[in-house]
């Protein structure tokens, strides 16, 4: 077997989901509050639009590697009015599976075995299992709990430079933490990392649900997208669409051409319906729309905001977000996590399974689950954590 797959973890997450599993055969009714996905479906009016397609032959064929091309040109548009930078829709975009499956395209078109890659810590799992399967290097750089989980541009640009990465990943709105960082700093680790000749992936998963009073921004605010950035990002989160796999990724051409190799024998196109599914979401008020799914989880947020000063034992909410929550404490998060699934049918997930150090923490979910069941699933929290 390929020996760059064999040493790359099983997610921590399979754990937490196997024992789920189990107490749910054996009868229990369980809280999720750990799976990262939209409470909502897509909107009323894409359906409505999108279900006369089934009868469409075009919607079960293939279509072109890169995506179909109104899908690409409308996003171009519409990315460039949200303040990013022009983008060839031809030549510097793939509409792709998910944003994972945009993630692991543009490492394997990056990376070469043996190459680091940077990731803030606590970080997303699969970005770590991308760069190890194809043969490279993670190096853990942690965002500190001190400075509210946003990242040190400094810190992160001398350990890019003294370990000699290819790339470093950002992820802002940040998931695990929830923390939406600082534009300003986001745009000085764009600007050194450029400088010192290193590539960035910048991660916009949660561009639309960044922290309350803020507006969904590209690139932390940089208007010209520098040659060394690569975005990727996610429509399934954004309409809800988990299921359909639909993404992307921009990056400049000559990267590009080579991404799509790694497309076309991954998965040749991003699925037909899916894409079409998209479409119909951008072409009615999906703005709108949005800002009330904002609204949504504003009402959660401000549900764990409330909670938060109840949690005892030493626990903490170290950062809320819309979308997460991440708490820091005293105990084990890993033995903490499964007594609360064992002894209160609350599923959350571990700070371990996000890196290295982070075995005092747990990520919580805002947005997987009814407003009903969290409420409920917070005052189990309380009371499994002392208060």
């Amino acid at each position: 077997m390929n020996r760059h797959v064999q040493v790359t973890p099983v997610p921590g997450i399979f754990a937490v989901n196997a024992r789920a599993d189990a107490r749910r055969r054996a009868g229990r009714t369980l809280i999720n509050l750990g799976q990262a996905i939209p409470f909502f479906g897509p909107p009323a009016w894409a359906l409505d639009a999108w279900r006369p397609l089934l009868d469409a032959p075009d919607l079960h064929r293939y279509t072109l590697d890169p995506g179909r091309p109104a899908l690409r040109e409308t996003w171009a548009r519409l990315w460039r009015g949200l303040g990013g930078s022009a983008v060839d829709p031809d030549r510097e975009m793939l509409i792709t599976a998910g944003a994972n499956g945009a993630y692991l395209t543009a490492v394997l078109a990056l990376l070469a075995p043996g190459e680091r890659m940077g990731l803030l810590t606590p970080f997303y799992f699969n970005h770590a299992m991308a760069v190890t399967m194809t043969g490279g290097e993670v190096v853990e750089i942690p965002v500190r709990a001190d400075a509210a989980y946003q990242p040190d541009p400094d810190e992160v640009i001398r350990v890019a430079r003294d370990r000699q990465v290819r790339a470093v990943t950002l992820v802002t709105p940040n998931n695990p933490t929830g923390a939406t960082w600082d534009p300003a700093r986001v745009r000085a680790l764009i600007d050194g990392l450029g400088r010192a000749g290193v590539r960035v992936i910048v991660d916009e998963t949660y561009l639309f649900f960044p922290g309350p009073g803020e507006t969904p921004t590209v690139f932390g605010g940089v208007e010209e997208r520098p040659g060394n950035v690569i975005t990727i990002g996610s429509f399934s989160k954004t309409f809800g669409i988990t299921g359909w796999r639909v993404g992307y990724v921009m990056a400049a051409a000559d990267l590009v051409a080579e991404m799509v190799k790694v497309h076309d024998t991954m998965v040749i196109c991003a699925p037909t319906p899916g894409q079409r599914l998209v479409e119909s979401c951008l072409a009615g008020p999906w703005e709108a729309w949005l800002a009330e799914r904002r609204a949504d989880l504003d009402r959660r947020r401000a549900l764990v905001a409330t909670v938060a000063p109840r949690l005892g034992g030493g626990w903490r909410v170290g950062a809320l977000g819309r979308f997460f929550a991440w708490v820091d404490g005293p105990a084990d998060g890993r033995e903490t996590a499964f007594r609360l699934l064992d002894d209160h049918d609350l599923v959350l997930i571990p700070g371990d399974v996000f890196g290295h150090g982070w075995d005092r923490s747990f990520r919580l979910s805002l947005g997987g689950t009814s407003e009903t069941d969290l409420t409920t699933g917070l005052e189990r929290l309380c009371v499994a954590l002392g208060t």
